[in-house]
């Protein structure tokens, strides 16, 4: 929000407390207007979820309703993380744009979401992760980096990728691999599990395998790649980790996004002549 301060734009913000808003920041007190006039709404990475709850700092809940959403002007840019299908359904108008893929964003982001998985990882349990066995679903960006932190804090790494070029990338870096028909073998010798892949792999029956000592960090988009009630039901420990950047790095976060959203949204106004 500085940031775009900085650049001039004028600002508005909701589900923020308001001793967080920067100078010259104004809080929303009429959502439906300040939509109707906006013309560039940005999210929160983390999805809208199906009742239209935002990722919000404030106490009481942030939503979007539908009527909230369809007050956009046509063809207003919405800048968000994943786009849920409450968003798509709800705002059909609007040109929306999911940033969770651009590299520019991603990239940097990458790191702070894997060591905010780290960190709830050593909430979750009372062992030690030296010596610990993790299983990783996806070797994606954030796969990537959290194999590499964990391999340095001497646990055993196993990689599951479906995409054989991701699986011999991951055995070049030195750490053993398995496919999606060894999921249930390889889960039931994890200590650790960090989910990554947005499809429900650890569902009700991997969940039935599993000891009740594992431990599951789940950072696929909402609703993730676990079934939580599941685990729940057998006591396995099991957190879905969104919006680890800020809320583990939030400086450095804040720092890539400023740097990200004024330039994209420049290149966005100018293409078209504004």
């Amino acid at each position: 929000m500085q940031a775009l301060r900085d650049k001039k734009y004028q600002v508005a913000a909701y589900g923020f407390p308001e001793e967080r808003l920067p100078d010259g920041v104004a809080l929303i007190q009429d959502l439906p207007l300040a939509l109707s006039g906006a013309d560039v709404c940005i999210l929160p990475q983390p999805p809208v979820k199906q009742d239209g709850q935002l990722l919000s700092l404030c106490p009481e809940a942030a939503r979007l309703s539908e009527a909230n959403l369809r007050a956009l002007p046509p063809g207003t840019p919405i800048l968000c993380g994943a786009a849920s299908p409450y968003l798509r359904n709800n705002a059909p108008q609007c040109r929306i744009f999911e940033l969770a893929e651009d590299d520019r964003l991603a990239v940097p982001l990458a790191a702070a979401s894997a060591e905010g998985a780290i960190a709830e990882a050593i909430a979750l349990s009372d062992n030690l992760l030296c010596g610990a066995e993790a299983l990783i679903l996806g070797f994606g960006r954030i796969g990537r980096e959290i194999a590499w932190r964990l391999d340095g804090l001497g646990m055993e790494v196993t990689v599951l990728n479906r995409g054989k070029q991701r699986r011999d990338a991951a055995e070049e870096q030195g750490y053993r691999t398995v496919t999606r028909p060894q999921l249930i073998e390889a889960s039931l010798a994890a200590d650790y599990i960090f989910n990554t892949v947005p499809a429900m792999l650890l569902d009700e029956i991997i969940i039935g395998f599993l000891h009740r000592e594992t431990c599951i960090i789940d950072l696929a988009a909402y609703p993730g790649g676990t079934d939580f009630a599941a685990a729940s039901r057998r006591g396995i420990r099991a957190v879905h980790a969104g919006g680890m950047p800020g809320k583990y790095a939030s400086a450095y976060a804040g720092m890539i996004m400023a740097e990200f959203y004024p330039a994209f949204i420049a290149d966005l106004l100018a293409k078209e002549g504004r």
